[in-house]
C-alpha cells in the first residue's frame, strides 16, 4: 500500500483467501471482497493443541510478542448488541472449526469490555466449557493493550494463570 494503512494476510494453507486492511490515521477497517471467512493467524493454529482466541489481529499479534504462535482472531471483530446474525459474523469460526475440534485448550482472551464478554459467551457455547480457560485483562481493555502498559512476559503470565470456566451449579469447598 501506500503507507496509510496496515495489511493482515489471512492465509490457508499457505494460500491468501482474504486479507484485512486497516488504516492508520483512523480506525477503519477493510476486507477483501468476495473473500473466505477464516481465523486469523489459521496456518499457525491448525495442528496445535492449545489455541488463544483473540477478537482481534493486534491482540493475537501481541502473544505472538510474547512467544505463542498459537494467537487467532475472528475476522469481522466481536458481535454487538445491534448484530442480527451472529452466525454469519462469526462464519470464520464455522469456517474453521477442524482448528477447534482438535485443540485441547482453548484460551478466551477476547476484550475486556461488553461486545468482548458477548463473543467470549458465544465462545465458550461452540467450543464447550470443559475445553475453555479464561484469560483476565484486569484494568486493561486487550491484549495489546496489557502488552504495551507491561510487557510481553507480563502478558505470557496471563496465559498461565488462565482460570476454567465456572461450571453452573458445581460448587467447590471454598
Amino acid at each position: 500500500t501506500d503507507g496509510s494503512s496496515i495489511i493482515f494476510p489471512y492465509l490457508r494453507n499457505d494460500i491468501l483467501v482474504n486479507y484485512k486492511q486497516r488504516f492508520i490515521d483512523k480506525k477503519d477497517f477493510r476486507q477483501a471482497t468476495n473473500a473466505e471467512a477464516i481465523m486469523f493467524n489459521y496456518d499457525r493454529c491448525k495442528d496445535s493443541k492449545e489455541i488463544i482466541v483473540c477478537e482481534g489481529e493486534f491482540d493475537s499479534m501481541a502473544f505472538e510478542v510474547a512467544g505463542f504462535t498459537f494467537a487467532t482472531s475472528v475476522n469481522q471483530g466481536a458481535p454487538n448488541v445491534n448484530d442480527k446474525n451472529i452466525d454469519k459474523k462469526l462464519e470464520c469460526i464455522t469456517n474453521c472449526y477442524e482448528i477447534f475440534e482438535q485443540a485441547e485448550k482453548i484460551y478466551i482472551a477476547t476484550d475486556n469490555d461488553d461486545n468482548g464478554r458477548r463473543l467470549r459467551d458465544e465462545l465458550i457455547r461452540r467450543f464447550g466449557e470443559e475445553k475453555c480457560l479464561l484469560v483476565d485483562f484486569k484494568e486493561c481493555k486487550d491484549a495489546n493493550e496489557y502488552l504495551l502498559k507491561y510487557n510481553h512476559l507480563e502478558l505470557a503470565k496471563l496465559i498461565h494463570e488462565a482460570k476454567e470456566v465456572p461450571v453452573e451449579g458445581i460448587f467447590t469447598v471454598d
